[in-house]
């Protein structure tokens, strides 16, 4: 059973993750794979919308090198990943958009959150 201050730590690394997303600073698929990594921790119903969003992203996105693991790829592979990089970050920014603003206005406890409403 998870406590009341685990709970409310994982949230607020979700709200940072999804407000770092929404300025621009981390990408939209590398963000999902944080955000749905701790699915669990957040105390969410198992089918909640926002959170499926994110781990459809990461589904969708898992054999792309983001993170820890692309300095690994050798730098032609990442070149030829590159179109696809770029199409798979601009989808999974439609798709996760809403779902940033939304889990964070629900974790901040306000209905209107302090981020940017600006989807470029």
């Amino acid at each position: 059973m998870r406590n009341d201050e685990d709970v409310a730590a994982a949230r607020q690394l979700v709200v940072e993750t999804a407000r770092a997303m929404l300025d621009g600073r981390l990408s939209f698929i590398e963000g999902a794979r944080r955000i749905s990594g701790r699915k669990w921790d957040v105390d969410l119903p198992e089918l909640d919308p926002d959170m499926v969003r994110f781990l459809l992203i990461d589904s969708e996105t898992d054999t792309l090198p983001f993170g820890d693991v692309r300095p690994l790829w050798q730098p032609a592979a990442l070149a030829k990943l590159q179109p696809e990089i770029e199409r798979s970050g601009q989808w999974a920014r439609a798709t996760g958009w809403a779902a940033c603003q939304s889990l964070t206005a629900r974790f901040s406890g306000n209905a209107q959150s302090p981020v940017s409403t600006k989807q470029d």
